[in-house]
């Protein structure tokens, strides 16, 4: 086969990709490849050729795959992924995305023991959401079974220590705490921190994953709360070590004991479709808040869409129905899992996020370079934020500045932001004189100083303006 060769000059690596020994992931004219070296060629050429890579992502387990006739000097081969997106990290996850996630993870490694394969590992981060469904990309983690004890195998504690504990947190209503431990990238300082707080022996990084020390736990000072959660992680996994030991049979186990763990639902009135907003299609319930960002959606039609305070998702949903791929964010966590649940139903291209835009997530890294910032991932050619200016001002005091600053940080091209002004029923409430300066006006002078052109256009109720901001 004749390659075409790639010009290193022309190449980025991901910065993600620097400590797999059998390839590395790059970007090339906008697509994302993976270089292979000469040690993954056999597996990785067979498994395509056999049809293995197109059955798991028939399955919806992995990530579309494909042989290209492209070379790179270093690598023997070079792959093709498909490119999603957006990208997000676990910490931004509801729960309910966090155990799909790991459902996929899990029914990926069973499906890969079939063919005689398996993961290096099963960390959270290997996944990344297709809208509602949840797809694992670290190709090059795929080696032969043979390859990995079965016994000392890495994965099942990944499954264990990146899943089933933020969601036994979550679920017994430790909800930022399960966060906080999610944010911790090399996932194990913060859980060998964690651990050494309950228990009277002290972890390390390196035996944080070690089940003794969960039973150690047991034996703690941990609140009788922590004691019951940690009992039932324990029995998980002495059960399933001991009942075989086979690989495929202790992850079908612990993947069902994840499947039952319960995820808090959304509150009444927070699911979409139990809420006052009218049908998605024009109608005579529509308000000229409603029509007014229709028409801006029909008319520039953004690739793609940041709805910032999504609530119920109605907006996020109206914007997919153009085909724009849509970022949805709200620092509720019960408004995220309800978006999620309708776009996982109705397979929409939206990815909901919890997150609140004052506290973007961070990126990690030398540079911030190793995990992206949100204000990085998450960057769209438009953003919404609607019913949101008046809570950043009167309850979280951020200046009108700030927010236009905000605004233009994850706008590419263009922002629609609406202002309430303070004679509204809903501001008067909790305006005050200290902030005489939040004027129409001097939002629009804010705005201006980031975005070319700003024209106002009536919201509802009466009084209220859209600002539509281009670049």
């Amino acid at each position: 086969m004749n390659s075409r060769e790639i010009p290193p000059v022309e190449v980025r690596f991901h910065p993600c990709s620097f400590s797999d020994s059998v390839g590395r992931l790059f970007w090339w004219r906008g697509e994302l490849y993976r270089g292979i070296t000469a040690s993954g060629v056999a597996l990785y050429e067979r498994i395509i050729r056999d049809g293995t890579v197109a059955r798991l992502v028939e399955q919806g387990l992995l990530i579309e795959t494909r042989l290209t006739d492209l070379s790179l000097d270093g690598f023997s081969i070079v792959l093709q992924h498909r490119t999603l997106p957006f990208v997000s990290y676990p910490n931004c996850w509801c729960p309910s995305m966090l155990r799909d996630a790991a459902c996929v993870t899990a029914d990926l490694v069973i499906e890969l023991e079939r063919s005689g394969l398996t993961l290096t590992d099963a960390a959270a981060w290997n996944v990344l959401f297709d809208g509602g469904q949840p797809v694992f990309v670290d190709f090059s983690s795929i080696v032969p079974a043979q390859s990995l004890d079965t016994h000392s195998w890495r994965g099942y504690d990944d499954l264990l220590t990146y899943f089933l504990l933020p969601l036994e947190l979550s679920a017994q209503g430790f909800a930022p705490l399960a966060r906080w431990v999610l944010a911790d990238y090399e996932h194990g300082p913060i859980q060998s921190n964690l651990l050494a707080l309950w228990a009277q022996r002290t972890p390390t990084a390196e035996n944080a994953g070690d089940l003794s020390i969960w039973r150690s736990v047991l034996k703690s000072r941990a609140p009788s709360l922590l004691r019951r959660l940690t009992m039932r992680v324990a029995r998980t996994t002495g059960s399933a070590q001991t009942k075989t030991t086979y690989r495929a049979d202790r992850v079908r186990q612990l993947r069902d004991t994840i499947a039952r763990v319960p995820v808090p639902s959304a509150a009444a009135g927070f699911v979409v479709g139990e809420t006052s907003e009218p049908p998605l299609l024009p109608s005579d319930p529509w308000t000229e808040k409603h029509r007014a960002v229709h028409r801006v959606l029909a008319s520039k039609r953004p690739a793609t869409v940041l709805d910032v305070g999504c609530g119920n998702g109605w907006y996020a949903r109206l914007a997919a129905q153009f085909g724009s791929a849509v970022v949805a964010v709200d620092s509720d966590e019960r408004w995220v899992e309800a978006c999620y649940l309708a776009v996982r139903t109705e397979r929409l291209p939206i990815l909901p996020l919890v997150m609140d835009i004052r506290y973007p997530s961070p990126g990690q890294g030398i540079g911030n370079d190793v995990l992206a910032p949100a204000s990085q991932r998450l960057r769209c050619e438009l953003v919404l934020m609607l019913g949101l200016v008046h809570i950043l001002v009167f309850k979280h005091y951020h200046r009108l500045e700030q927010i236009a600053a905000t605004l233009a940080t994850f706008a590419k091209k263009m922002a629609l932001v609406e202002f309430i002004p303070p004679s509204d029923p809903e501001v008067r409430t909790i305006g005050g004189e200290e902030f005489s300066w939040y004027t129409l006006d001097n939002f629009t002078r804010a705005l201006q100083e980031h975005f070319h052109s700003v024209e106002a256009v009536r919201s509802h109720p009466q009084g209220r303006m859209l600002l539509f901001c281009e670049k």
